[in-house]
């Protein structure tokens, strides 16, 4: 049970960190913040007296919804960028791992026991954003999404797979290259999104939908969320803002994810850190 001992003082070296303390410090305060905007929002509205006062809130926190569940996607992603880059990378270069090593512990356990630590960390992260941002959705304008099940298991199905590539990258490539390779990755998915959507508009672009496939099946983060705020906005917001005559926007989706890239991704979340710890049982420290 030595990957036990390795995840023990893994999660005690992530919780020692400052760059940890500093992203829960800051996490709070964007929280507080959220809240006081919406709650000065809502009291603006009353104020006002609207019709369908009711129906106006639902709709503004079906919409920030949305938002702030993006705004947790991309923290969560950053946090995993930022935490594990160097998860074995760091230690390799510190010259640790080879204090380590001889010890009776296999190789394989060190990587599992630190990929254990790091995906439950970032997702206790992630549900604790998400449920927290919800929750004050949810008492300052009732609105509580249907599909919240569904979308919070797909950001943490993003956030796995971005730590499963910065896994088998830290067992193979230096810290900073490692880190700046998942980077680019994460961020030209979007921008293909971006061009695809706007292809949709101009007219039907092969080579753009090639090209964002591509992108999607390495680094598949982008159709996740895409999929998950599918899930957190209910069909009559969709045909509202017509998401289905453009299918997905840079932010927004319309589809649930697909069976096949359903597959792809619990693929992509098991074989990655599977070659990781062949690279790492293999490579000279």
């Amino acid at each position: 049970m030595g990957w036990l001992v390795i995840a023990r003082f893994t999660l005690k070296e992530i919780v020692r960190r400052r760059i940890f303390l500093a992203v829960v410090v800051l996490t709070v305060l964007l929280l507080g913040l959220f809240t006081l905007l919406l709650n000065a929002l809502v009291d603006n509205l009353r104020q006002a007296q609207p019709e369908n006062m009711d129906l106006l809130l639902l709709g503004i926190g079906a919409l920030m919804a949305v938002l702030a569940s993006w705004s947790v996607y991309l923290q969560s992603s950053l946090m995993t960028l930022l935490l594990t880059a160097g998860m074995l990378s760091a230690e390799i270069e510190a010259g640790t791992l080879a204090v380590i090593v001889p010890k009776p512990l296999h190789r394989v356990e060190i990587v599992f026991g630190k990929w254990l630590a790091y995906a439950l960390v970032l997702g206790g992260y992630t549900a604790v954003l998400e449920l927290g941002f919800l929750g004050v959705i949810y008492w300052k304008t009732g609105y509580w999404p249907d599909g919240m099940a569904q979308a919070l298991g797909l950001l943490e199905l993003g956030m796995l797979c971005l730590l499963a590539l910065l896994t088998v990258g830290s067992a193979s490539l230096p810290t900073l290259a490692n880190g700046a390779i998942a980077a680019l990755l994460f961020l030209a998915t979007p921008i293909a999104s971006f061009a695809q959507v706007v292809t949709q508009i101009t007219g039907e672009s092969t080579t753009v939908d090639r090209i964002k496939t591509l992108f999607e099946l390495l680094m598949p983060s982008d159709a996740l969320w895409h999929a998950a705020s599918a899930a957190l906005l209910p069909p009559v917001a969709q045909d509202l803002i017509g998401l289905h005559q453009v299918q997905n926007l840079p932010i927004i989706g319309a589809e649930a994810l697909t069976p096949a890239m359903g597959l792809w991704v619990a693929l992509y979340i098991v074989v990655l850190p599977l070659l990781g710890m062949l690279r790492f049982a293999h490579r000279d420290l």
